[in-house]
């Protein structure tokens, strides 16, 4: 039959009813405008979360369609992963698990495959089964209990789960970050404007200015919003001026290590100590694309020494090359 149609009522006919409609029929007619994942609000929604003292996780009590099928979790589920290997690694998965054939959506861990260099489990997506995933957590060698930094969210990721939305798409996180990016691009080419293509040494010239005109030789001013100076230097910022160096590199994209956030990478910056004070900026011709991959990345500083820094990524995994200034400030 080509063609489908509901709902009506259902008379009796010779003794049977000639309207019967099944669950599925239900569940096709949601799933025509409501997008499957988790609900938006509240922020905790079936978020995974750890007690910081032993394998035991928290799935938080919250709601998801899957297919045209509802799920809602009314308490905190609590479980308990299985043990670390002394050796290997491994990466679990949390998931929403539609299963048409025992007739139930349930929250399950699915304990992965210890690795050397562990991956995610595939989704089951068949016509049977579909599952939505909430969380994975990075299970290391020798373990005996789960730290939130091991969780990566991917409640969000419209990829594996996503957020329940109708009529019929789901929400495009990327859009707000495109936002942010656009925010941040108009506020950087004005500073491009107002001190040059080179923002470094125009600031710094700009800076030498300022302080000559009010006695200050070779120091450090703050410049407030409209650039212009905010307050003097002490004695030991000028110091810290005259030590700091402005080194270009590059964030390969094949330079980060890691399945699972956060991940790392190791930069070669000549001038780098163990103790030197360090600041991360992009170039003044990065593009948009890495500028938006290197927002996203939420990247800290992980260690350094003698002319090396670590990097840690707490957000995603950058997929393209990214040009950086690293500004290095003179020893603590």
């Amino acid at each position: 039959m080509s063609e489908k149609y509901s709902f009506f009522n259902s008379e009796l006919i010779d003794g049977n009813y000639d309207r019967v409609y099944l669950a599925e029929d239900y569940a096709r007619y949601f799933k025509s405008f409501i997008g499957n994942g988790i609900y938006a609000n509240p922020s905790t929604n079936l978020q995974v979360t750890v007690n910081g003292v032993d394998m035991v996780i928290t799935v938080a009590s919250g709601k998801a369609w899957i297919n045209g099928y509802f799920y809602e979790n009314t308490n905190n589920l609590l479980f308990t992963l299985s043990n670390a290997d002394g050796v290997l690694k491994r990466i679990d998965s949390i998931v929403v698990q539609l299963d048409l054939i025992n007739r139930h959506i349930k929250t399950v861990v699915k304990t992965g495959v210890f690795s050397v260099n562990p991956q995610v489990s595939e989704l089951i997506r068949n016509d049977n089964i579909y599952e939505v995933q909430l969380a994975t957590v990075y299970i290391g060698a020798g373990v005996i209990k789960i730290n939130q930094a091991n969780i990566t969210d991917t409640r969000h990721n419209i990829s594996v789960c996503g957020i329940v939305s109708g009529v019929v798409d789901q929400i495009d996180t990327t859009g707000l970050f495109s936002q942010y990016t656009d925010a941040f691009n108009i506020w950087f080419n004005n500073l491009k404007n107002k001190l040059g293509t080179d923002i470094a040494g125009n600031l710094q010239l700009e800076i030498d200015a300022i302080n000559g005109s009010k006695g200050v030789a070779n120091g450090l001013a703050s410049l407030d919003a409209n650039g212009k100076l905010a307050q003097m230097p002490s004695t030991s910022d000028i110091g810290a001026a005259k030590r700091s160096i402005l080194v270009a590199a590059t964030l390969l994209a094949s330079g980060w290590t890691g399945t699972v956030a956060p991940f790392s990478i190791q930069v070669t910056v000549i001038g780098i100590t163990a103790t030197s004070i360090n600041e991360i900026a992009p170039t003044t011709n990065i593009t948009e694309a890495q500028l938006t991959a290197l927002q996203s990345a939420n990247i800290v500083d992980g260690g350094q020494a003698i002319n090396n820094i670590t990097l840690l990524a707490y957000g995603y995994k950058p997929e393209i090359d990214i040009p950086i200034r690293v500004i290095i400030r003179g020893d603590m």
